[in-house]
């Protein structure tokens, strides 16, 4: 999944900056819009990244 697009959205560099993050030993990606999501509601995306529902949330 490591492709350099926004794990929500899939906007990638050339539309919005892009931010960096390792979970689990692997690297993902997330738009700076969606920045908050990964902050304040992780644990909603244990969908895309299988064990974040088991992240507290900020």
């Amino acid at each position: 999944m490591n492709n350099n697009k926004c794990v929500i959205c899939s906007t990638d560099s050339s539309q919005a900056p892009l931010i960096k993050f390792d979970f689990k030993g692997k690297e993902y990606h997330i738009c700076t819009q969606h920045i908050p999501v990964l902050i304040h509601k992780a644990n909603q995306l244990g969908d895309i990244l299988p064990g974040m529902e088991n992240v507290e949330n900020g």
